[in-house]
């Protein structure tokens, strides 16, 4: 058998490879661990931040790191480090910060790519040597923040206890799907990528080949290579099959 041209495959998490009825399944479990058993890595490319992937990951059996937070972040969740995150607009997040009504017990924490730094919420807006903000997350130790995603946030919000992660908007997965590549040194005609949503359209688009699962996004499902099938059918197995040889491109595919 030939060897395949495509090095790694990257599938998105909610709708494509399970869903809020539905677990991830033991046909996707076994297909991840063929994959890596031939040679082809597998990772996940996600709306979620580390907190909300991680069990997900570990559960698949994946190593390499992750394109998490719609591409703002790539993440090495089995060693929980952070690889590469967006930077963010210091004036954007100075304003942001200072529409908040939070009390002076609200810290400020973020990593400026070497080590984690932080600050009152009060004290922050007079700090002038800020440094990279590649990462940045919010401690509330009287749980009186009142945050969560709406349209005019510039940032996703993510929380967990009495933390509050923010990660940048204007990242996209197809950026991150070339910051990963970049990282494992490979190109990016050298992935498959699948995904279900909107958020998915630029890696698809990034990707050498781009899948999208039956009952997907309409733009996604115009804008894909080809169609598979759907998260229920387990199209993580589909094309696992398809790139180790044992099933021809026509069965994986539905709709070009």
């Amino acid at each position: 058998m030939d060897r395949s041209p495509f090095r790694l495959l990257v599938t998105d998490i909610d709708g494509t490879v399970c869903g809020p009825n539905q677990a991830i399944s033991q046909e996707t479990k076994r297909a991840v661990a063929l994959l890596q058993a031939r040679g082809i890595g597998v990772t996940v490319a996600t709306g979620r931040n580390a907190w909300e992937a991680w069990s997900l990951v570990m559960e698949l059996g994946i190593t390499i790191p992750a394109i998490l937070a719609n591409g703002a972040q790539i993440y090495d969740l089995a060693a929980q480090r952070l690889l590469h995150g967006k930077g963010f607009c210091q004036k954007t997040l100075r304003a942001f910060l200072g529409s908040l009504a939070a009390p002076g017990s609200v810290e400020i924490h973020w990593f400026d790519g070497a080590a984690w730094r932080r600050s009152s919420l009060t004290e922050f807006g007079e700090l002038q040597d800020l440094g990279l903000m590649q990462r940045v997350i919010l401690s509330d130790p009287e749980n009186t923040l009142d945050l969560a995603d709406s349209p005019v946030c510039p940032y996703w919000v993510f929380r967990r206890g009495r933390l509050t992660e923010l990660t940048p908007k204007e990242a996209n997965k197809g950026a991150g799907l070339l910051m990963l590549c970049s990282l494992l040194n490979i190109a990016p005609q050298e992935v498959v990528a699948l995904g279900n949503d909107l958020n998915d359209l630029e890696l698809i688009r990034t990707a050498g080949v781009g899948l999208a699962v039956v009952g997907g996004h309409p733009e996604l499902l115009e804008a894909a290579r080809a169609v598979t099938v759907p998260m229920e059918c387990h199209p993580v197995e589909k094309i696992a099959q398809w790139l180790v040889g044992k099933t021809p491109w026509e069965r994986i595919v539905m709709r070009r």
